[in-house]
């Protein structure tokens, strides 16, 4: 929880910051409102995300998932798996601000950028969506081509 995080600042005077409020910063910062979401999870885990992004302010117009429960599964998914489910997803709710695809262990950036392009919609991921909030936390400021809007345009 926050708490844990607000207690480690304290303690050891270093900025820190939860996965999900990373992500919440960066779609702020790419000023999204409406959202679509995507991951590897089962319903039951999906419901709980959707319900943190509303809880953050964001309309959640579609959260689709592939059930999956094991962690050890979420990585052995076809590379293509996550564009395939992104783009069932935003098809669905076209008027969506950005894509965000859930889960550190879904091997998924390469498929960022034709997800961006295919759809125009910045696409925030749990590994760049927490690389973004550290870069920014520490004032980065060169773009990072490659892996999206957030990282390129966004630092």
């Amino acid at each position: 929880s926050q708490e844990i995080a607000t207690r480690i600042e304290e303690m050891y005077r270093v900025p820190t910051m939860l996965s999900s409020t990373a992500h919440i910063r960066a779609l702020n910062k790419l000023s999204a409102k409406r959202i679509i979401v995507v991951s590897p999870y089962a319903e039951e885990i999906n419901e709980k995300v959707k319900v943190h992004y509303q809880d953050a302010g964001f309309d959640v117009l579609n959260i689709k998932g592939l059930g999956l429960t094991r962690n050890v599964d979420f990585g052995k998914l076809p590379d293509d798996a996550s564009y395939r489910l992104a783009r069932e997803a935003f098809l669905e709710a076209p008027g969506a601000d950005a894509i965000v695809i859930e889960c550190s262990t879904w091997p998924v950036v390469r498929n960022i950028e034709p997800l961006e392009k295919d759809f125009g919609k910045p696409v925030v991921t749990a590994v760049t969506g927490d690389l973004w909030a550290a870069l920014a936390t520490l004032h980065y400021k060169t773009p990072i081509k490659g892996y999206g809007e957030l990282l390129e345009k966004m630092l």
